[in-house]
């Protein structure tokens, strides 16, 4: 059975409601995805269930429906409707850890503006997310630059006139490959990373603006 397209948004809202208000409902805990709304965490099948009942008058039940990540399914049908859904293990390694030494309250700030800006669009993707990452590391991962010393080292981390290098990436990249959707430090002297290359002559410098220096 689809869901029905009649669920809008405020049904979802009004289900979320009641499973905060511990509305009984026969979906269980959620297993692999969560629905993020407002720093709480719900099961993404028993949010369509219950708003259901808003939009039809009857509450849908677990074999109804599928909740994968599938078009029409509840993963889908709620991002659709703008709400963040995310893997449960990935909120919980990194919204738990990340957050266990900070005050509650601004853990709770934090998730809303995530659930506000992941919805708004204005977050990558993941799966585009952990690509980047991935690339990040395999260019620039500590097991990398161990393997590197000398000339080679300092041209993959301060050259900025290699693409490949980590302060062309953190400054200036942004195409398919790498957007830059991760902010940038571009702006100010090339010191700000206390070495650089100078263009015109090849030479490591150091220093600050006013007394530079060869290295």
């Amino acid at each position: 059975m689809p869901i029905p397209d009649t669920i809008t948004r405020e049904h979802v809202l009004k289900a979320l409601a009641d499973l905060e208000a511990g509305h009984e409902h026969p979906f269980g805990a959620a297993t692999k995805y969560e629905v993020l709304h407002q720093g709480k965490r719900y099961s993404p099948k028993a949010a369509i269930g219950l708003a259901a009942r808003y939009a039809t008058g009857s509450e849908l039940r677990p074999e109804d429906f599928g909740g994968g990540e599938g078009a029409g399914q509840a993963n889908d049908f709620l991002r659709r409707l703008g709400f963040s859904v995310t893997d449960k293990e990935l909120v919980s390694s990194e919204t738990d850890e990340g957050t266990k030494s900070i005050d509650h309250r601004v853990a709770a700030e934090l998730r809303s503006l995530y659930e506000q800006m992941s919805a708004a669009g204005k977050l990558l993707p993941r799966p585009q997310a952990e690509k980047c990452f991935s690339l990040f590391r395999e260019r620039f991962g500590p097991s990398i630059l161990a393997s590197l010393d000398g000339e080679a080292l300092l041209s993959r981390i301060h050259d900025h006139s290699n693409r490949d290098s980590l302060v062309y990436w953190l400054e200036f990249k942004n195409d398919d490959e790498f957007p830059a959707w991760f902010g940038s430090i571009a702006g100010g002297s090339a010191l700000k990373f206390g070495i650089y290359r100078r263009k015109e002559t090849g030479n490591w410098m150091t220093g600050s603006p006013q007394h530079q220096k060869e290295i």
